[in-house]
């Protein structure tokens, strides 16, 4: 047996601040087919349910006592500025308007409104957050884009300068190594040469010889192995 999933989107929260009960219970029934509803009765018990229930859209009654509805505006702002807020008030008076569009209301209707105003401005309030919280979101996923990439590229850095250091240093055993084949090879060279050295000392023997011919033989030096005299020449004892 198949069973059909239906996904429910949650619906919008909306508050309804207003001193007088009719006007509350009103709005509140016009809403709630399609809304979630929350009422308060007072600017005190708005502030509460703005924690509790964190309203996507708040309504409320610009005249009312304690905490009137323009001071309870700048509270909600300072709370979330992307919650957007609808003034009811049955004075249109074009300062008070002025004042409450300044401070950041959305929009605002004077009393007796159409239930079709009341529904067209809560849904372009809606339409207004759902933006401003979509571009938001952009901006905090751009803004973790941006940290990440900027830690993926200090990790790129470090791994270059260490492959650079890397890489100076097998320059540098190479070079030592390449200098000390070379020394290796010219000693070799050296050692190679066929009798270089013993050569020089055998001539420098023999210009001795030639210069004195007359030199005495050395003791224990055979007779048949004395320089021969050249002819001509007489020995200094003669």
């Amino acid at each position: 047996m198949s069973m059909a999933v239906t996904a429910v989107s949650p619906l919008a929260r909306v508050l309804v601040v207003d001193d007088e009960l009719g006007p509350r219970e009103s709005l509140r029934m016009l809403l709630k087919p399609h809304y979630q509803i929350q009422t308060a009765e007072n600017g005190r018990v708005a502030l509460d349910q703005l924690r509790r229930f964190q309203p996507d859209i708040v309504i409320m009654d610009i005249k009312m006592p304690e905490m009137d509805g323009l001071e309870l505006l700048r509270h909600v702002k300072r709370a979330d500025p992307a919650i957007e807020v609808v003034m009811i008030t049955a004075y249109a008076s074009l300062e008070t308007v002025k004042h409450a569009l300044t401070h950041g209301a959305f929009e605002y209707l004077i009393k007796p409104f159409s239930r079709a105003d009341l529904e067209d401005v809560v849904h372009r309030a809606l339409l207004r957050r759902q933006t401003e919280l979509g571009a938001r979101g952009q901006v905090a996923k751009l803004v973790e884009e941006m940290r990440q990439l900027s830690a993926n590229s200090g990790k790129l850095e470090e791994a270059a300068r260490r492959e650079a250091a890397e890489q100076s240093l097998r320059v540098t055993q190479l070079s030592i190594r390449h200098r000390a084949a070379s020394d290796r090879a010219r000693l070799r060279q050296g050692r190679d040469r066929p009798g270089a050295a013993p050569e020089r000392r055998q001539g420098h023997a023999d210009r001795h010889d030639v210069r004195d011919p007359g030199r005495r033989r050395p003791a224990g030096l055979p007779a048949d192995r004395q320089p021969a005299v050249p002819a001509g020449h007489r020995s200094a004892r003669a």
